[in-house]
């Protein structure tokens, strides 16, 4: 039996409906998992694949996809199945269409957002650690959010850039921004559920007309935290954001906060794919500490 033919089979035992693939094509864009449209010419499942030792990354991802679907705000690919085969782990989701997003739309993943965002827990973190991209992210529950994102978010990451030989040079700079990163979040956010990685790749509009996110980095924590994200990587039409602050106005201080917040998706780029991630960091560091 193939990969391919072993997809089909677990299509077959957990919708209890023979599937024979016709077709397979490949979806490009990811570049932690190998992702394929498979289809029997009736219907078609869109698939994730990684190797076995990975599959800890898709039972999170699958954990966050549904606590999204929970708030009943953007459309997540409903999961079929986490299954294995030989040396793979995939994951199986309804294939959902795209279509080119309206402003109407865009405007409506604003508003989304928010109302994701007024969904509210305690304490920060999560009920388990989960992934950013392939890497490891920590998410102890803490009480001060601050905290948090010191311990759980800078310090981390820093720490494993200094093990892969990242900013040797720059220790100092980092440890002083690390250890006086709570001057610079001066506001005492409400703990909100936030998607954790959500940059325009992680969008998009549906045939149907609905929005969807997928591939979430799931926690609890500063709504702005995932606003900055939207920014980083090409960012959201002004439509969204002007939607969003209809219902969750943006606070004053967010624009040295968004720098912050952003670093840690930068030091997780600078130990995945190394290259100018560096020098991007090194320089918002140093715009940071200007800014303590």
């Amino acid at each position: 039996m193939s990969l391919h033919e072993a997809i089909a089979a677990s299509i077959s035992l957990y919708t209890k409906e023979d599937f024979h693939y016709q077709k397979i094509n490949e979806i490009s864009g990811g570049s932690i998992n190998k992702s394929i449209k498979i289809d029997d010419g009736k219907k078609s499942w869109f698939v994730k694949i990684n190797l076995i030792e990975r599959e800890r990354i898709f039972y999170e991802e699958m954990k966050g996809l549904k606590a999204i679907a929970k708030t009943k705000t953007f459309l997540t690919p409903e999961v079929l199945c986490l299954d294995n085969f030989k040396n793979y782990s995939y994951l199986i989701m309804e294939f959902l269409p795209k279509k080119s997003c309206t402003k109407k739309s865009i405007a409506q993943a604003g508003i989304n957002l928010a109302k994701m965002h007024a969904t509210k827990n305690k304490g920060f973190g999560w009920t388990s650690d989960n992934f950013i991209g392939s890497t490891i992210q920590k998410n102890s529950i803490k009480n001060s959010w601050a905290e948090f994102f010191q311990e759980n978010r800078l310090k981390f990451q820093f720490d494993l850039a200094i093990k892969n030989g990242y900013l040797k040079t720059t220790r100092l700079k980092f440890e002083n921004l690390i250890e006086n990163c709570s001057n610079l979040i001066n506001h005492n956010p409400k703990a909100s559920l936030l998607h954790g990685d959500l940059w325009s790749g992680n969008f998009f509009c549906t045939a149907d007309g609905d929005q969807s996110i997928f591939d979430p980095a799931i926690y609890y924590g500063d709504h702005e935290a995932d606003l900055a994200m939207t920014e980083l990587f090409g960012g959201f039409s002004q439509d969204f954001y002007d939607a969003y602050d209809d219902i969750f106005p943006i606070q004053s201080g967010y624009r040295v906060r968004k720098q912050l917040y952003n670093l840690y998706h930068i030091l997780n780029h600078l130990n995945l794919f190394g290259g100018a991630y560096e020098k991007q960091a090194i320089r918002m560091t140093d715009f940071l500490i200007s800014e303590c």
